[in-house]
């Protein structure tokens, strides 16, 4: 069984650039969509006709027909060097490169939330609203401590720690004596 596949017929049945293809260019078009989506859901297809052709389900004279006149009306993006040739659909590319820009960002955050930390590499500080309060979550215990200030020495305290801050992205801990 398939991956399932999100339809937009709105999109489909008013684009006036697919609404140019012929029915059997339309309908191979539509296998070249679902190929896509089946293999990585990057929106683009490389092959030589005779693969595309059979990819799409059709011969390799009906893909090469089918491929000119979605270049000559702009409905994929075609490129053909050395006989192999390479279908675009811009949409699908688009959100592939969207959700690689994501998976991205969020490596990078999480890196940089490891790279930051320093209590057993697995500390997230969040201020709240009254400065003399703190709360560290240290995923080693899997529990928030309540982490008073000490006025008096610049710390702050809980039962088992004691915290030096020495600038908002920098925090030691140490065992209490």
């Amino acid at each position: 069984m398939g991956k399932p596949i999100e339809i937009n017929t709105g999109v489909w049945l008013k684009d006036p650039k697919l609404s140019m293809c012929s029915p059997a260019t339309r309908g191979i078009w539509f296998d070249m969509l679902c190929a896509m989506h089946e293999l990585d859901r990057c929106g683009q297809l490389t092959g030589t006709y005779v693969q595309l052709g059979r990819i799409s389900r059709c011969s390799s004279n009906e893909c090469e027909m089918a491929v000119k006149e979605l270049l000559n009306t702009k409905t994929a993006d075609v490129t053909e060097c050395n006989g192999i040739v390479t279908i675009t659909n811009r949409r699908m590319n688009r959100a592939y490169e969207e959700r690689n820009a994501v998976k991205l960002r969020v490596a990078e955050f999480r890196e940089r939330q490891k790279r930051d930390s320093n209590v057993d590499g697995n500390t997230n500080v969040h201020e709240t609203a009254n400065p003399s309060e703190l709360y560290i979550h240290i995923s080693s215990n899997k529990s928030n401590s309540k982490i008073l200030y000490d006025k008096e020495n610049n710390m702050y305290r809980d039962s088992k720690h004691v915290f030096t801050i020495r600038c908002r992205r920098n925090i030691c801990c140490r065992n209490k004596n």
